[in-house]
Formats: structure tokens, C-alpha cells, sequence
């Protein structure tokens, strides 16, 4: 069971990884591309943009869409996991849209030390238009961040049996605020790509049917291991 609760802290490689991030090789066009590179590369010039997929119409927007109804059943469905996955890819909106430099991979899996640097950006395109939170960005942030150190505490904490089943339950229990802050920096990201209900990215996908039936049955594992007598 302890083993099952600290994997859904690594569903974010995994989801990270069924999107792909290798870059094609390229060939060379002629032998001077081959034996003249110096030629061909300066090295201290800047990063290049990144190539946006016309075909994709997500890739179009400064931040990554998504409806609150495929937020909500994603996350739950994943205990949280998606979470980190939802981070990569806003990073990676970010590298397409004006900051070509960043990794998105570490700063989704780290994604605690990076979760103010998001807000900042959203903060900064947030169109007047979007109408206020009673929670700012930054809080929303900070209210992520904590809640993310107290549940991966909690879930050390029950692996050592050390508070057990407490420890468990306020694990599970953190998943609710943590949700809750990471959807009010998904509604300003999608008010930012001009869609506020997310409609580009509503439906559920192949992929997506297989995170919730693998979350479920995690899901049914943890259940059955806090209500079972030991």
C-alpha cells in the first residue's frame, strides 16, 4: 500500500513521457554541413523560438487549456499525479510562447520551486477582462506549495508507520486544497489563451481513459489497505 501511495508521486514521468519529448535527428543537406559546422553554428547566439504545431490548436496559446470537467476527473483520478504533468505543460506553452530557454521536464517534476514563477507569468498576461479571484495567483501558488510539502511529508511519515492511519488520511486530504489552487492558475491560463471554459481541450482521450482506470485501481488499493484490518 505505502509503496502504491508513493507512486502516484511519480505519475508525472510517466504522463510526462506518453507525450514524448525526443527531437528528430537531422541529416545533413550537403558536405559542407558535414565538414563545416563552425561555419553553419554560432554558439553564442541566442536561443532559437521553438516550432509551433499549426495542426495543434492548443499550441497556439501562451498556456496550456483544458476544461474544469477533464481537470477535475484527471486529477482525482490520479491522486494528484496529474498535477505534475499539468506543470510540464505549461512550461512547455511557456518555451513556445516567449521563453525558449526553460526545461519544462525538471520544472514539472520540481514543480514546487517553479509554481510562483507560473503564477508570475499568468499574472502578467492575465487580460483585465478575466475578473479577480478572491485568491491571487501567487496565493494560489504558495497554497499549492504547502500543501505539496505536507502531503509527500505525510506520505514518508506512513511509510515508516510513523502516524498511521493519520498520516494516510491527511495525505488523501491535501489532495482537495492542492486541486483547488491549481485550478485557479488553470482559469487564468485559459482566460489567457481566450477560452475560459477551456472548450479547445474538454474531451477525454484514448490516453486519458487509461490514466483514470490505472488512478482507479490505485484508488481501490489504497481504500482497501485503510479499511482492512491489519
Amino acid at each position: 500500500y505505502y509503496a502504491i501511495v508513493f507512486a502516484s508521486d511519480r505519475f508525472a514521468v510517466a504522463l510526462a513521457g506518453r507525450s514524448g519529448f525526443g527531437h528528430a535527428m537531422q541529416t545533413p543537406r550537403s558536405l559542407n554541413d558535414m565538414t563545416e559546422p563552425s561555419a553553419q553554428t554560432n554558439v553564442y547566439s541566442p536561443p532559437k523560438a521553438a516550432i509551433v504545431d499549426a495542426s495543434d490548436p492548443l499550441a497556439h496559446a501562451p498556456f496550456y487549456i483544458v476544461s474544469r470537467g477533464k481537470f477535475m476527473i484527471l486529477f482525482a483520478a490520479t491522486l494528484g499525479g496529474y498535477s505534475y504533468y499539468w506543470f510540464y505543460r505549461q512550461w512547455k506553452q511557456r518555451k513556445l510562447h516567449g521563453r525558449p530557454g526553460i526545461w519544462p521536464i525538471p520544472r514539472g517534476i520540481f514543480s514546487i520551486f517553479f509554481a510562483h514563477g507560473l503564477s508570475e507569468d499568468l499574472e502578467q498576461m492575465r487580460p483585465d477582462t478575466g475578473g479577480k479571484s478572491w485568491l491571487s495567483l501567487r496565493a494560489a501558488a504558495t497554497g499549492y506549495v504547502l500543501c505539496e510539502i505536507v502531503m509527500r511529508i505525510c506520505d514518508r511519515l506512513s511509510m515508516r508507520e510513523i502516524g498511521t492511519p493519520y498520516t494516510d488520511l491527511v495525505s488523501v486530504w491535501m489532495l482537495l486544497p492542492i486541486g483547488y489552487c491549481v485550478w485557479q492558475l488553470q482559469h487564468v491560463a485559459n482566460q489567457c489563451g481566450k477560452d475560459p471554459l477551456g472548450q479547445m481541450n474538454d474531451k477525454l482521450t484514448v490516453a486519458n481513459y487509461a490514466w483514470i482506470a490505472l488512478g482507479l485501481l490505485l484508488w481501490t488499493l489504497i481504500l482497501v489497505g485503510l479499511l482492512l484490518p491489519e
